[in-house]
């Protein structure tokens, strides 16, 4: 708790969180499913060193500070990687879920006016290939596993293409962040969050680095967050409950296990979590499949 109280006292924008807990918490990690659907761990330090590489490749393309990238993905490693790499990179993180209409996203992309596109996987670009290709936006892909042919079409790329292929992450190339990070205050902009749109068309809502730090401030104590702490991910990660879980996380040095509502009764048992951030729906959900198994 004291460490945490430190913490607090030290970190004035999200990437002094980043930065801290890469150091500080070494037996952090973070776990995701492969096709096997077995856990698999990243260390919170390797997913830092991965966000950097991806900063840097998007400050090649001329991403300058208060930039806006969209991110239109769900819940997954590559999406934290990514909304890191944006902010790192000093840049504004729009994420939206892969499951918006196509109506919603063009005008996302538009209102906001990102030219860069982090998108999820092979449906959601069959989707919205037309308004990418409209809109002329450069795109990238979180799922490692996009047909590389389709890839060549828009000269796109992964974000494990982008890890693998990029330059070495030397010392000089370390500074040139930390000057970025040395000029971003608490009152710049880290995100904005669409709302649903169901009053008309989506708000665009401009949240602070200090936005969140205070959240940061706040809600681990009140939780009594400590870094042994199993957190299940579950709400939709564009979402900014479950987005204050994730950094929480990273401000507390937990691990966070990524799930799936056809998989959250089978990952109770085998993560044993202590945390989840959660909506009544879900617990509809939970309860209905619970009475049904019971009824049988």
């Amino acid at each position: 708790f004291i460490k945490l109280i430190g913490s607090i006292m030290t970190d004035k924008t999200l990437l002094d969180v980043f930065s801290r807990a890469a150091v500080s918490y070494p037996n952090q990690f973070f776990h995701t499913k492969d096709r096997h659907k077995y856990y698999r761990s990243t260390s919170f330090a390797e997913i830092y060193r991965r966000s950097k590489i991806v900063a840097l490749e998007l400050i090649s393309l001329g991403v300058q500070m208060g930039d806006n990238i969209a991110v239109i993905a769900d819940n997954r490693l590559e999406w934290l990687i990514t909304d890191m790499a944006i902010q790192i990179a000093g840049g504004v993180c729009v994420p939206r879920g892969s499951d918006s209409s196509a109506n919603e996203i063009r005008y996302i992309l538009e209102h906001s006016g990102a030219k860069i596109v982090f998108i999820e996987h092979l449906r959601l670009y069959k989707k919205i290939a037309e308004i990418l290709s409209e809109l002329k936006v450069k795109v990238f892909v979180l799922d490692s596993e996009f047909p590389k042919d389709i890839l060549a079409k828009f000269s796109g790329a992964t974000v494990s293409d982008l890890i693998a292929n990029a330059k070495p992450l030397t010392n000089e190339r370390e500074d040139a962040l930390y000057q970025i990070r040395f000029k971003i205050k608490g009152t710049d902009t880290f995100t904005i969050i669409y709302t649903s749109g169901t009053t008309g068309n989506p708000k665009g809502v401009v949240l602070t680095h200090a936005n969140m730090l205070y959240q940061l401030s706040v809600v681990p104590d009140l939780i009594q967050l400590r870094h042994t702490d199993r957190i299940l991910s579950i709400l939709p990660i564009w979402h900014i409950f479950e987005r204050l879980m994730l950094y929480c996380a990273i401000f507390g040095g937990a691990n966070l296990y990524y799930t799936s509502t056809k998989d959250l009764m089978e990952d109770f048992i085998r993560v044993k979590p202590t945390l989840m951030a959660s909506a009544p729906r879900l617990w509809e959900t939970i309860y209905q499949r619970l009475r049904e198994r019971v009824d049988k």
